[in-house]
């Protein structure tokens, strides 16, 4: 999430774009929009919060609001393709990450991996993983040979995606935060699954399919393997969980 400071003049053109709002319990918040699907994706989304020092605005996508309050709105109409991109395995303790995009033009789609040391100390401290996936997701939409004129680039919420959402824009590229749907969603999915069973762990999991409790249990099930097969050498011990643990 992005986070400004704005003045009342600001709050009340976001306002004015009649954009869905979601009422809130926080005394603090005093408006909450989220894309309509026409102008912007669902999945946009913008508080602004009222404090000592001023408003505050929050929004997964300061570029989208912008262009929506001066009226530049984007078609998918005006493309040749859209390239969609998406991450899997972030949520799993074993590996790196997938970062995978679907071309609607040439119909494939194209995954690459960040290595799991990305996930480990000095790295994962430095954050220098968001560099690599932003390196790797624009060496994919290369890969599709496109270019800004000819693509609308969508890709996912997630907090991966924020540096690479970035670095494409200043490219050129027009790009809009959005749900990420088939094919990429389960051709990524597969390839993470074979990416884990490649370590030798073959229970992989999407967490988008299980509950909150079951996500836990297979957490809990995936971090006691990696123990017992003393396979941390493999694992994203830069996370907090493992910093106790002395791999």
């Amino acid at each position: 999430m992005e986070s400004y400071k704005i003045d009342e003049i600001i709050l009340e053109k976001i306002k004015a774009l009649g954009l869905p709002e979601k009422k809130e319990n926080n005394p603090y918040i005093l408006l909450h929009v989220y894309g309509d699907g026409v102008r912007a994706s669902n999945k946009f989304n913008a508080k602004v919060y009222e404090g000592k020092k001023g408003l505050k605005l929050v929004t997964n996508d300061y570029h989208t609001l912008m262009n929506l309050i001066e009226n530049k709105i984007v078609s998918e109409k005006d493309y040749k393709r859209i390239i969609y991109i998406d991450d899997s395995n972030w949520g799993c303790a074993i590996g790196g990450v997938l970062v995978g995009a679907y071309d609607t033009l040439a119909k494939k789609v194209k995954i690459k991996v960040i290595d799991v040391k990305f996930f480990q100390e000095p790295l994962f401290s430095q954050k220098a993983y968001l560099d690599e996936y932003a390196k790797k997701g624009i060496e994919l939409v290369n890969e599709f040979n496109t270019n800004p004129n000819d693509a609308l680039i969508r890709i996912c919420t997630g907090y991966l995606n924020t540096k690479l959402k970035e670095e494409l824009r200043k490219i050129g590229f027009n790009v809009e935060v959005a749900e990420i749907g088939e094919p990429l969603q389960t051709e990524i999915e597969n390839k993470a699954r074979e990416y884990v069973k490649s370590f030798g762990y073959d229970k992989y999991y999407d967490p988008k399919q299980l509950t909150p409790a079951q996500i836990t249990d297979e957490f809990n099930k995936t971090i006691s393997w990696l123990k017992e097969k003393n396979l941390m050498k493999f694992a994203k011990t830069g996370w907090n969980y493992f910093k106790p643990y002395d791999a």
